[in-house]
């Protein structure tokens, strides 16, 4: 409420005592959407202070990305299920993937005149009848796997990839070109463009990036951040920029077009930001690892907790619809929504395929598609009926869940559920059974949710093995670990 300054847990209405936002978003009426990495979609109509699940068919699904476009239809990509679209603030679902391979979407973008890319695992798809169909857009990309989508004052279309750097479109995503100068392998995150041309790029890497030229060369703009992993950007209508960290500071501002940066996290805790998205009356939300939503309402300035108060949830993407909503996916796939600024929060889930859902768009005709994992793409469709509250005596279990992120160099955060008070050990070992590193050695820990951080620092890249021992019990992940 202070833009930012500080922040407050606002998460009262969640079933689970552990969840993962992935994504996050916002209609023009100011409901607030979140996706769940650990299955669907959950509102808000009151700024984040209680939350209600959304449709039933989503509930199984991790979505990852949400966009609203200008008509306010709401889009959730998902983890191999495609995409979702919605054009009823997200009360039901519709399955808009015809033309689309059953991947991983894990972002999408839409313009004024209806047209949408969506971008995975298996390049970039278009369309242009609103998600209706949809058809590859990967000529010429650099990297069959895109992070990222951002569209330029002067209609350049922009795409981040998994080590391929920056790709530009001049037509509108038919074709694409390298535009990644010095950068070719960079792993781009995050895309954001400015009016006055700018347009920035933020990776895993190096930091934060910008060009003057469309493209054409980069240069790293990263005084004052603590961190150089980039999970997110957002630009505000003054200008102002935001960047989610994986580390450090959580989050950033820019007032003077990245060449410098002041941390804004007052109130923020968790161990990164993952998603950010800014309503149209100036209040910023943010997305993070493990621990929900933040809201903030006076510029950064300070944060409150809206969504994820009483469980670990992670958030994977956020959208904002023309009416206000915002929508937002977990880890585990979940969409959600709040329509009251993320004062509350409920879920949208009916329609979805099973599977997970990845991303969330918002059309400007006011449908919110989600893209999924291995469905395709699913777009909302129906008015809203009922709504079914969410409440937080869910059941704890013994689970460990994948490394975050994977692959990764040379550092991560592992997270792992306790369903009573336990002495456990956390090591991890070579596929050969060697051991490499005791992350944790036969410590107490109460019934919970909890996060155990390593660091991988002078360890050959490879395949490991990570093992959490309780009693006899004893679960094991795989990892990758990239030099």
């Amino acid at each position: 409420m202070n833009n930012g300054i500080s922040w407050s847990p606002v998460n009262t209405g969640f079933t689970k005592t552990t969840f993962h936002p992935l994504t996050l978003a916002i209609d023009s009426a100011g409901h607030i959407f979140i996706g769940l990495a650990d299955g669907g979609i959950f509102i808000s109509m009151n700024n984040g202070d209680q939350w209600i699940p959304a449709d039933q068919l989503l509930s199984s699904l991790s979505v990852s990305a949400l966009v609203v476009n200008p008509g306010g239809k709401i889009f959730a990509g998902t983890s191999g299920s495609g995409v979702f679209h919605s054009a009823d603030s997200g009360a039901t679902w519709r399955h808009t993937s015809t033309g689309l391979p059953y991947a991983d979407i894990r972002c999408m973008l839409n313009d004024s005149s209806g047209w949408m890319l969506a971008g995975g695992v298996g390049g970039l798809f278009r369309s242009i009848d609103n998600g209706e169909s949809w058809a590859s857009a990967s000529t010429g990309l650099t990297s069959s796997s895109v992070r990222s989508l951002a569209l330029s004052v002067n209609g350049y279309f922009f795409a981040g990839t998994s080590h391929g750097g920056v790709c530009r479109s001049e037509d509108n995503g038919s074709t694409w070109m390298p535009a990644n100068t010095g950068y070719l392998q960079e792993n781009v995150r995050a895309m954001a463009a400015k009016p006055n041309g700018f347009v920035f790029a933020g990776t895993e890497f190096s930091g934060v990036l910008r060009s003057a030229d469309n493209g054409e060369s980069w240069v790293p703009v990263n005084n004052g951040l603590t961190s150089t992993g980039i999970a997110c950007l957002v630009i505000d209508s003054g200008g102002d920029i935001f960047a989610g960290t994986f580390s450090g500071d959580r989050i950033f501002r820019s007032r003077d077009n990245g060449e410098s940066w002041q941390p804004v996290n007052e109130g923020m805790f968790g161990p990164s930001v993952t998603a950010l998205a800014i309503s149209a009356n100036g209040h910023l939300f943010a997305g993070t690892e493990w621990r929900g939503i933040f809201r903030s309402i006076n510029n950064a300035q300070s944060w409150e907790q809206v969504y994820g108060h009483l469980t670990s949830v992670f958030i994977r993407s956020l959208t904002i619809g023309v009416n206000g909503h915002i929508f937002a996916c977990t880890y585990n796939g979940d969409v959600i929504r709040s329509t009251d600024n993320g004062e509350t929060w409920e879920s949208l889930e009916s329609g979805l395929e099973s599977g997970t859902t990845q991303s969330l768009a918002a059309s400007s005709k006011g449908y919110v598609f989600a893209g999924t994992s291995r469905h395709g793409v699913f777009r909302s469709v129906q008015p809203v009926n009922s709504v079914k509250g969410i409440t937080s005596n869910a059941q704890l279990s013994f689970s460990l869940e994948q490394n975050f992120p994977n692959p990764l160099n040379p550092s991560a955060s592992i997270r792992f559920e306790l369903d009573a008070p336990s002495e456990i050990s956390l090591k991890i070992y070579n596929l050969n059974g060697q051991l490499i590193k005791t992350i944790l050695d036969h410590e107490n820990k109460p019934a919970g949710s909890h996060t155990a951080s390593i660091e991988m620092s002078g360890i050959s890249g490879g395949v490991y093995l990570y093992v959490l021992e309780s009693g006899s019990r004893r679960l094991t992940r795989k990892m990758v670990l990239i030099r």
